[in-house]
């Protein structure tokens, strides 16, 4: 027996380099088998500690960091195969470095998670997703610039040094960085002072179309020919903006033309007439209408029909206006009178 037990250390200890290569291998392929199910588990006790009677948001704590944990487990097994082969500062370090970067991507997943929540938004409340994707953003930038710090101070390099060398150099590009600052304060103002949010139709000094996008740097509009223009956030702060979306009630003003040959009799009863129609539309808003007789023109007896449409949706708004102009055409032909066009009288004089 002890001389089998012998020829087995003997066998082991000749082929110690095989032996740990295979443990290795058994290792990393155990650790990448059951990655999930460890992470999941540890996700959940730690879900569980940290939000006691919120199934949703333990979900949702498990769901977002489950990627970068469960990759953490096929790094470690791997790092360890890796250690029991080829014990290297070299591996070490990698492997930190790659736990940095995973540590990041979670803080990330988490923070766009959740950012909501710790802000007291809720998801649904439109006018706050723009302030929820500026800050997130923002959030993440500052975690992916940790996380760059702590890499480089990883390969051995000096902050302090390059930090210091970045002071001299930031003298050469602090004029270059300007507008940068500049698109970032404006982004800021442009959040929280809310003149528009992603969605709303807006129009500027320069262009009108549909919020898509706002970031750090610039904010995206999508114009009404549907191409996307992409405008300077301090541009956009310092320009006059018009919230078409915010609008409550939408104009409706035109001119009607009639002969001069119309009695005033005939005028005033298609005024009246005009009147009654537009107060029994429920589509109109009676406050501030008017139908007067505004103007002797040079071809025309002008009518101006000015009144607003409770439809601030602009599709809605055009058929509300396609209504009255087709009513208001019906009530002057039934009451017999005529639309002027613009004409011109020449007279001959004979000698």
């Amino acid at each position: 027996m002890k001389e089998v037990f012998d020829t087995v250390m003997k066998f082991i200890a000749d082929n110690e380099r095989l032996f740990r290569i295979i443990g290795g291998v058994i290792i990393f392929i155990l650790f990448v088998v059951l990655r999930n199910v460890i992470s999941a588990g540890i996700l959940k006790i730690f879900a569980k500690i940290i939000y006691r009677n919120k199934l949703e948001k333990r979900e949702s704590f498990v769901s977002t960091l489950k990627k970068p944990i469960s990759l953490f487990f096929a790094v470690l097994g791997l790092y360890i195969a890796f250690e029991l082969n080829f014990k290297s500062e070299a591996v070490l370090k990698v492997f930190k470095i790659v736990i940095i970067i995973l540590i990041c991507w979670a803080v990330i997943n988490y923070l766009s998670a959740n950012i909501g929540s710790f802000m007291k938004i809720t998801a649904n409340d439109e006018t706050n997703i723009t302030a929820i994707k500026f800050i997130s953003n923002i959030l993440k930038i500052i975690v992916i610039i940790f996380g760059v710090v702590m890499i480089v101070s990883e390969l051995g390099y000096n902050i302090n040094g390059l930090l210091t060398g970045l002071g001299v150099g930031g003298l050469a590009v602090s004029l270059a960085a300007q507008d940068a600052v500049s698109n970032l304060i404006s982004g800021f103002v442009i959040v929280f002072e809310k003149p528009f949010v992603v969605g709303d139709m807006v129009i500027t000094d320069s262009i009108q179309g549909t919020v898509i996008d706002i970031t750090m740097r610039s904010t995206t509009i999508r114009t009404l020919e549907d191409s996307v223009v992409t405008l300077p956030n301090s541009k956009v702060a310092n320009s006059s903006i018009v919230n078409l979306s915010r609008i409550e009630k939408r104009l409706i003003q035109f001119d009607i033309g009639l002969l001069y040959s119309t009695p005033n009799e005939l005028l005033e009863k298609c005024i009246s007439d005009i009147k009654d129609y537009l107060v029994l539309n429920d589509d109109i808003i009676n406050e501030g209408m008017r139908v007067t007789f505004t103007k002797l023109d040079d071809s025309s007896l002008n009518i101006t029909v000015w009144c607003y449409s409770n439809k601030p949706v602009l599709n809605e708004h055009f058929e509300v206006f396609n209504d009255v102009n087709f009513n208001v055409k019906k009530i002057i032909e039934e009451n017999g009178a005529s639309f002027a066009y613009p004409s011109t009288s020449v007279y001959i004089e004979k000698n």
